[in-house]
């Protein structure tokens, strides 16, 4: 059994993770009896026929009523379903602890607290960076012997490129992201009174008093005609945007994989982002980091950044090759070998 909950809301981070799991389990259909639990009236995204479940609340609140699998795969650690101890063998994937830095001191305890009985349950823990383990080793008891550290995937970018309603005119830098504080969208706006010769296109929807404040920020600084809300971007806007970009611009405060990072790099796309948490492992030496969030220094960064991109004629097809071990294959692949392992242990 595998939670597939979050595809009900598919285009969140987790909703993109769910739905290309589940993609990608078609090469692995004729290898085990897979079962889908969904949420009521879920449509089949996923382009073949599997089991499906739907969550109630009798299954949220009563986990005995979740057994009767060799396997449940809990593929987000927020997940309200878990089957009771027991037979039923329990895979849990961690994204992050972002809730620690996120919540009050009192819920974050209480989610930890939460976390820390799923934790309890499995039988095989999964991360998908370094990072998030070392943060989980942290501030979590651990004693399992199956842990694994299994990066996500990156999907495909669009083939079709549809240029954005709201879209700059001239050369431009590329962000993409949900609009809450940790992304430090007001880093790359600054950076931009040092950077005439560009425009800045945001991509994403989010907190509305959030966006409110940059869009204030934005008038402070006087650069209306240089910095561009679009909103969320559907798929064929994402790819022209990363196409048409002079570079994407990623000075995130708190990732627990940083997913953009790849997928620009997977079109080519020179990065500049920052050297926190996750991001410096994900982005490796194929990145250009930001040591502080001085905008002049970041615009010094940024331009001595692309001069080197410029300045070397293979540098795309480098940064297609290194996006290329991000695969949601190979992402697959990985949990069907610790589903084996589990079953034999």
């Amino acid at each position: 059994m595998i939670d597939m909950t979050k595809l009900a809301d598919l285009f969140c981070g987790l909703g993109q993770v769910s739905f290309h799991f589940a993609r990608h389990l078609m090469s692995h259909q004729n290898h085990a009896d897979f079962h889908f639990l969904v949420k009521g009236k879920q449509e089949n995204l996923w382009g073949y026929q599997v089991k499906k479940h739907q969550t109630n609340l009798l299954k949220r609140h009563f986990s005995a009523l979740n057994s009767g699998f060799d396997i449940w795969h809990a593929i987000h650690q927020d997940s309200a379903f878990i089957p009771a101890k027991g037979k039923t063998k329990v895979v849990l994937t961690i994204h992050d602890l972002n809730f620690l830095q996120e919540k009050s001191p009192r819920k974050a305890e209480k989610r930890l607290k939460r976390l820390q009985k799923k934790v309890d349950r499995a039988n095989a823990l999964c991360f998908i960076s370094n990072y998030v383990r070392q943060e989980a080793e942290q501030y979590l008891k651990i004693n399992h012997q199956l842990i694994r550290v299994i990066y996500n995937g990156v999907p495909v970018l669009d083939e079709e490129q549809t240029k954005p309603q709201l879209a700059p005119k001239r050369k431009f830098l590329f962000n993409l992201g949900v609009l809450m504080p940790k992304k430090n969208h007001e880093a790359i706006i600054r950076m931009m009174k040092h950077l005439p010769e560009y425009d800045l296109l945001i991509g994403g929807g989010g907190n509305a008093e959030y966006k409110k404040a940059l869009e204030d920020l934005v008038a402070e600084l006087g650069l209306e005609s240089q910095v561009y809300f679009s909103g969320s971007l559907n798929e064929a806007e994402k790819s022209w945007a990363y196409h048409h970009a002079e570079a994407f611009v990623f000075p995130s405060l708190n990732e627990g994989f940083g997913l953009p990072v790849v997928e620009a790099m997977s079109a080519g796309l020179p990065v500049v982002c920052s050297k926190l948490t996750s991001l410096p492992e994900i982005g490796g030496d194929q990145a250009v980091y930001w040591n502080d969030f001085n905008p002049k220094t970041m615009a010094n960064v940024l331009r001595q950044g692309l001069s080197e991109f410029l300045g070397d004629s293979n540098a795309s097809e480098k940064l297609k090759h290194y996006a290329s071990r991000f695969s949601w294959k190979k992402h697959v692949d990985a949990y069907m070998k610790l589903y084996s392992e589990i079953l034999i242990d």
